[in-house]
């Protein structure tokens, strides 16, 4: 309901490097006030602090490197929750230096092959998944089935992908897997035809044509909705992990994009935009 926020006050939390012990209150997931322990009562619902200079030293020092935002709200909490944190500890936000944040995304929605120790064990995984989707009539015959992170690098010699596997296992359904790094790409023959590149006996597509290759899924019809809900989920999972920002180095125009992004809602996140080289000027 408009005027309503969720208040979360943590108690009596550690914190690394110090003796001190702290409270935390958090207005609509906004650090509101940290103060000393027992500042915060469980009845305190204006999250006034006995001290604002402490709280904002504390602030500054145990969980931020600035200043901390303090929201107002005339309204009251529509959800109110304590937590006692004795034993445990507050923390800076974590950030995540590394990201491909849209690739990422999308294993949460697609075929996750990271744990196949076998190109076999990738088949039968990637069989499982398309009698599932069989069943639950969601396999359109005509739409790529795109699989996510196989580690072939780390499979003995005689356990390598090969075309006639993955074509045993999916007929002229157009299947792709994309390897870990995204480096390659692992593709049926129904698959080699549409996107136009050339595989031999291995199934297998190099970088450079991968990479090209690989856009052609985010051209499918309901291709963009889906990786905006897919984005949404995947800053909620981020956020559960306690990260509250990234570095993403997808290679692609990444200021328009999250530019459009944080105006569409996708917002749940600080971002650094990663540029590369070949994009450097058009980024300035």
């Amino acid at each position: 309901m408009a005027g309503m926020s969720s208040l979360v006050r943590i108690v009596n939390a550690g914190v690394p490097g110090s003796q001190d012990r702290v409270d935390v209150v958090l207005r609509d997931g906004v650090v509101a006030s940290v103060g000393p322990a027992g500042t915060v009562s469980a009845s305190d619902s204006t999250m006034q602090t006995k001290a604002h200079t402490t709280s904002l030293e504390y602030a500054t020092n145990a969980i931020a490197s600035g200043s901390v935002s303090i929201p107002t709200s005339d309204a009251a909490p529509a959800d109110e929750t304590t937590i006692d944190a004795d034993g445990l500890w507050v923390i800076p936000g974590l950030w995540d230096c590394h990201t491909h944040f849209t690739q990422w995304a999308k294993t949460l929605g697609r075929l996750d092959l990271i744990n196949a120790r076998s190109a076999a064990e990738a088949m039968d995984m990637l069989r499982r998944h398309l009698d599932e989707r069989r069943a639950a009539d969601t396999l359109d015959p005509d739409a790529f089935v795109v699989g996510m992170r196989f580690r072939h690098s780390l499979w003995a010699d005689d356990e390598q992908p090969t075309l006639a596997a993955i074509d045993a296992v999916t007929g002229e359904q157009p299947v792709a897997l994309s390897s870990a790094d995204m480096h390659c790409g692992w593709v049926n023959s129904a698959a080699a035809r549409r996107l136009g590149v050339h595989v031999d006996e291995s199934g297998l597509v190099g970088e450079l044509e991968w990479f090209n290759a690989y856009t052609a899924f985010d051209k499918a019809p309901g291709a963009a909705e889906e990786t905006d809900r897919l984005l949404r989920e995947a800053e909620q999972d981020a956020a559960s992990k306690g990260v509250v920002g990234i570095r993403d180095y997808e290679m692609a125009e990444n200021i328009d994009t999250w530019i459009n992004r944080f105006a569409a809602g996708i917002n749940g996140l600080r971002v650094d935009a990663g540029v590369y080289p070949e994009r450097l000027r058009a980024a300035i």
